[in-house]
């Protein structure tokens, strides 16, 4: 070894082995220590061995081997430098500082330490003491400052050799020459040996598992192309997968249109990829043409250099190709266009990319093939499809419910009018027996298990049911055999329309109907009773005028003025109900009406023994409405509530805002007998009371005056405990 020098008295490293000249006296603590020395470097041979032998990561091995050197031999830094097994001219650097810090880095061989370089030419072991010559030949591949400890003033550099092959570099660095004792020198050749056997152990193993990978890989990409049956996806799998396999910037796969005698880019992936799809070529134009034509695979490292590039699509899509990797898709014999990988963004395509897509291309083509077979059948079933849709589509949104049967009396289709209308969820009822599923109905049963029995059809049928709310509702019902186009008999499907909605209409019909004619009635009536009403008051008037008032003639006759009053009272109530109202609406709180029309109530309520209950949600929207109407709606429902306790009660009135439907609730409820009717909806008719004495038009007029505002009332509850009214009207500001 050049410039070898034999290590002096400084006893800086755990190996150094001092140089003096032995006294007889000390030469057993000589021994000793020597013997203590081939120790430790025994022991730091087997550490780096077992390591080097037992990891087959080859940079975690040479981080752990460079560790160990570093920890136990006192180098300021310890370093394998490899030939890249691929690229030439490259360096792979495994380092470990003194602070015991790893670095890995690639180097330019250009641009490696002039000492490395030399090492690796001449195949042996070298030294130097010169630190300015080993400086001044230093370049950066890696950071001095990180690496190199500023006391680093020797190196000794061991090449990797496997037989006569050299594979790379040990490069140990120390402060002291005396580190370098040719014990220690001689365990770190043998350690070069194993470093270099591991090494190529590692490589072997990397490139086996690189292997399978690639094999596993493949098989993945095979079955996932082979997957499907949808044509465009097929096509779009291979093109993505073609991508990421060879890490190119763009796959393209073109088919053959043998009638135009033209390619057409079917599927892409990467960069360019939308704008290319579509495109068409002439056969044998460009080199995926060509391929496609000749059947012939290419790799295309300058794309400028051959004359079948076809630069015009580069220009159409603003893309640039610089290489190609193109190979032809064949099934049974047959071309049906090719796969072309586009600039390979880690380097140059190789024959081992070449062999990877033709791998891929066959079973590719014989996926396309099925997938082609398969999208011609899905065109013919598209219609069926369509069609099949469309009526699942009208069914689904159809305003009349529909239930199917089939012939064991299993519902098979069950829309969505028909879930509305009679509170079932469809997934809940299909595949049940029609017994089963519509036990909350028995009035629907009948009529489709008739139909099913009989195969005659029903015709509609009204029947009255309970809906899922509760109220009682009016259903039309229609039950129809199903065939076949052979004429099997398959089942029966039942038609259910709500009549409720009509039947309200035409009550609503009759009820304004009753008013026109109350309207004209009422202004006969209040015209021809007002002229003899007024006549009776002024004639009472005159024969109690001269009538002392505490006799039992003038109480008669004032006893008239009062019913002639009440009289005329009814004829204004009657006209209220049946002509439109002239409204002056403002805006006014809901508690301050309230609350006016509680205190007018106050000495009546005390004498009947009565509480009031008021209790508003704060932050109540005001309402636009006529006040006065409005007080004289509550006033109507306060003086029938104490009319239902004549022993007394609670009248309780709430409200609250409901800003999802833009109103304000207001019930009103009472603790007495409840309405006796049997209809609780007719006591909003005209004329219809409970009372002995009552008109039976406070309601009426309360339900006039609610409309009239936009609004509404109906009874919520009303039984032996109580009755509770609710009225609606719009909040906010008009």
């Amino acid at each position: 070894m050049a410039n070898l020098r034999m290590a002096n008295n400084k006893p800086d490293s755990p190996f150094a082995i001092p140089v003096t000249i032995v006294q007889e006296n000390n030469w057993k603590l000589l021994t000793m220590r020597a013997v203590s020395n081939d120790k430790r470097l025994l022991k730091l041979i087997n550490e780096v061995s077992r390591a080097a032998t037992s990891i087959l990561d080859v940079n975690l091995m040479l981080t752990t081997v460079t560790q160990a050197v570093q920890r136990n031999s006192g180098f300021r830094g310890v370093g394998v430098f490899r030939l890249h097994p691929e690229q030439e001219n490259i360096l792979l650097s495994d380092f470990t500082g003194e602070d015991g810090r790893s670095f890995h880095a690639e180097i330019a061989l250009t641009q490696a330490d002039p000492l490395i370089v030399k090492a690796l030419e001449q195949g042996e072991a070298l030294t130097t003491d010169d630190i300015d010559v080993w400086q001044e030949g230093q370049v950066k591949h890696h950071n001095s400052k990180d690496f190199h400890a500023q006391e680093v003033k020797f190196r000794l550099i061991i090449p990797l050799k496997l037989g006569v092959k050299i594979i790379g570099v040990l490069d140990l660095e120390c402060a002291d020459l005396d580190t370098f004792a040719p014990s220690l020198t001689a365990a770190m050749e043998t350690l070069s040996d194993q470093l270099a056997v591991a090494i190529e152990n590692a490589r072997l193993y990397d490139e086996l598992n690189t292997n399978v990978n690639e094999l596993l890989a493949l098989n993945r990409i095979t079955q996932s192309v082979s997957s499907t049956l949808d044509f465009q996806k097929t096509l779009t799998l291979l093109a993505a997968h073609v991508t990421s396999m060879l890490n190119v910037a763009a796959t393209s796969v073109v088919l053959r249109d043998d009638e135009t005698e033209e390619v057409w880019f079917a599927a892409a992936a990467g960069q360019g990829a939308a704008a290319v799809l579509g495109k068409r070529m002439r056969l044998g134009q460009g080199i995926v043409g060509w391929v496609a034509q000749k059947g012939d695979s290419l790799i295309v490292p300058d794309v400028h250099r051959d004359p079948r590039f076809y630069p015009k699509i580069d220009a159409q899509i603003r893309f640039k190709t610089r290489a190609i990797l193109c190979v032809p898709l064949q099934s049974k014999g047959r071309l049906i266009g090719a796969v072309e990988a586009i600039n390979k963004l880690d380097g140059q395509f190789t024959e081992q990319d070449l062999n990877r897509l033709t791998a891929l291309s066959v079973p590719a083509a014989t996926a396309i093939e099925n997938a082609q077979l398969y999208q011609n059948l899905a065109r013919q079933m598209a219609q069926v499809d369509t069609l099949r849709a469309f009526n699942q589509n009208v069914i689904e949104n159809m305003t009349t419910g529909l239930i199917a049967l089939d012939i064991e009396g299993i519902v098979t289709v069950f829309n969505k009018a028909a879930s509305a209308l009679l509170g079932l969820r469809t997934e809940e009822i299909i595949g049940q027996t029609a017994t089963t599923a519509l036990e909350r109905s028995p009035e629907l049963i009948a009529p489709l298990t008739a139909a099913l029995k009989t195969r005659q059809r029903l015709d509609e049928r009204n029947v009255v049911m309970k809906h899922w709310d509760g109220s009682s509702i009016t259903i039309a019902v229609t039950a129809t055999p199903m065939y076949t186009a052979e004429g099997e008999f398959i089942g029966v499907v039942g038609l259910i329309e709500d009549l409720t909605a009509l039947k309200t209409l035409e009550a609503e019909s009759r009820r304004l109907d009753r008013l026109a004619v109350l309207g004209e009635m009422s202004a006969i009536v209040a015209h021809e009773l007002r002229n003899p009403i007024a006549g009776i008051t002024v004639g009472v008037n005159y024969l109690t005028k001269k009538i002392a008032q505490d006799t039992t003639d003038y109480q008669a006759g004032q006893m008239i003025l009062k019913e002639v009053d009440r009289v005329q009272r009814i004829i204004e109530d009657i006209l209220l109900v049946a002509r439109p109202l002239d409204l002056q609406k403002e805006s006014h709180s809901l508690e301050d009406i309230v609350n006016t029309v509680g205190q007018e109530y106050q000495a009546a309520l005390r004498e009947k023994q009565i509480q009031l209950e008021i209790t508003l949600a704060k932050q109540l929207p005001e309402i636009v409405v006529d006040r006065g109407r409005v007080e004289q709606v509550f006033s109507n429902l306060i003086e029938n509530a104490i009319h239902a306790m004549p022993e007394g009660g609670v009248i309780n009135i709430s409200a609250c805002n409901l800003p999802a439907k833009g109103v304000v609730a207001i019930h009103i409820s009472d603790t007495g007998y409840g309405i006796s009717i049997s209809d609780p909806r007719k006591i909003f008719e005209p004329f219809t009371t409970t009372k002995n004495r009552g008109t039976g038009l406070g309601l009426a007029l309360s339900r006039r005056i609610l409309e009239a505002h936009n609004g509404s009332i109906r009874i919520v509850a009303s039984d032996q405990t109580g009755t509770t009214f609710e009225i609606r009207l719009p909040a906010g500001v008009e």
